[in-house]
């Protein structure tokens, strides 16, 4: 079960780098003319966000930028030697999408110092700071190890002693 449910995460990992960095490239040429207004509650801008979530912590220039990739791949090392631990799916999926996420922003860094954001989400005049598929990746995979955390299964009862 351990090693079905690590191959698919890495699958998953493989699949979100993919789709975000082909996603990024896409916009980022469609906007070369302008932000693109898609709905009545969603835009698709240029967005450089040198530092972490919400642009905190982008004052830090080459040396902000290294500290930020090294963080990055430590935090997805971390998070690789729980999968090896995971014994369920959620979890699986939850770091796959997390490592995915993290991997698509950290070649961003190292391709432009910045992560590309696109997304523009706003409610009337509120607007939710932009974001790409890799963050929105990483946000679902922090909610599945909420829910497998808020959620754990009794693993007695499974064996029997319950």
């Amino acid at each position: 079960m351990k090693k079905r449910i690590m191959r698919w995460a890495f699958i998953l990992i493989i699949l979100i780098v993919i789709a975000d960095q082909w996603s990024k490239e896409i916009v980022r040429v469609w906007l070369e003319g302008g932000a693109q207004s898609l709905t009545s509650f969603l835009n698709f801008v240029t967005a450089w966000n040198p530092g972490v979530a919400f642009s905190f912590f982008d004052e830090g220039g080459t040396q902000g930028k290294w500290m930020l990739i090294i963080v990055s791949l430590a935090v997805c090392l971390i998070l690789l030697r729980w999968l090896n631990r995971a014994d369920n799916w959620l979890t699986g999926i939850g770091i796959g999408l997390i490592v995915g996420g993290a991997l698509g922003n950290v070649i961003d860094r190292f391709r432009f110092s910045a992560v590309f954001d696109f997304i523009d989400f706003y409610i009337g005049e509120y607007h939710w700071p932009a974001f790409n598929l890799a963050d929105s990746a990483i946000t679902i995979g922090v909610a599945c190890l909420i829910l497998d955390g808020l959620f754990p299964k009794d693993k007695g009862a499974k064996k029997g002693r319950g």
